[in-house]
Order: C-alpha cells, then sequence, then structure tokens
C-alpha cells in the first residue's frame, strides 16, 4: 500500500521513519527514507532537520537526518535519510520522537515527520 499525506503543495511519504529490530551491536545498519515532493512545481529547500527523542533508551541514543544527494528532479524532490547512531551497546526497548523539517517553500515552511523504533534482544 501507498501511504503519504498533502500538505499544502509538499506530498511527503512516507510521513514517519519506522526503525524495527534495531540490532544494538551496529544500529547504524538500520536505514530508513523519506521523500518530500513539490506538486506545485515550485522548488524548495530544505534549510534544516532537528530530531527530538521523546522516549529514548538512554542519552547516548541519537538520530542523524541528511538529505540524500539531489536527484533529476534537483529541487522538487527530496530524500531525507534517517539512522540511528550513539552508543557501543544498547539495552533492548523502545525509542520514538519527531524531526521538524524546515522549507524555504513559501505555502509548507515546517514539516513534521514522526519516527518511532526498538532495540532487538540479542541473537542467541
Amino acid at each position: 500500500p501507498v501511504v503519504g499525506e498533502m500538505f499544502r503543495a509538499i506530498k511527503i511519504v512516507p510521513t514517519y521513519f519506522i526503525f524495527s529490530r534495531v540490532s544494538a551491536d551496529d544500529p547504524s545498519s538500520s536505514v530508513e527514507e523519506s521523500v518530500l515532493t513539490s506538486t506545485d512545481g515550485r522548488t524548495f529547500k530544505i534549510l534544516s532537520m532537528t530530531p527530538k527523542f521523546t522516549r529514548t533508551t538512554g542519552p547516548e541514543v541519537r538520530l542523524e537526518v541528511e538529505e540524500k544527494p539531489a536527484a533529476p528532479a534537483a529541487g522538487l524532490e527530496h530524500v531525507l535519510r534517517a539512522r540511528i547512531s550513539g552508543g557501543e551497546k544498547h539495552p533492548p526497548g523502545s525509542f520514538s520522537g519527531t524531526v521538524l523539517v524546515k522549507t524555504d517553500h513559501p505555502e509548507k515552511p515546517e514539516v513534521t515527520l514522526n519516527f518511532f523504533g526498538f532495540f532487538a534482544e540479542p541473537k542467541k
């Protein structure tokens, strides 16, 4: 199924980053992406991306969000890539939060994406 939402000229698919069963040994191996697309033909830039945890398994857990290099439709489509980082080992448990994305699009200067997931029990 296709899941997305239209927010005043920017389509976001998906509107969340789901990190299921993140490896505590290598959390950065779990990567999620979301695509922001201009539906009115106006190019726009991503000005900033600020993650904020509402629940975490420890203070060393971080979410890194970056923009993938520009696609052929530069300025009309932006791919955001998120990964969990920080610390060596993470205790099993869930985490969640939001990412505030600021754009220079005149109709939608801010977009909020949710993220959630959990660190898996170690394999035995």
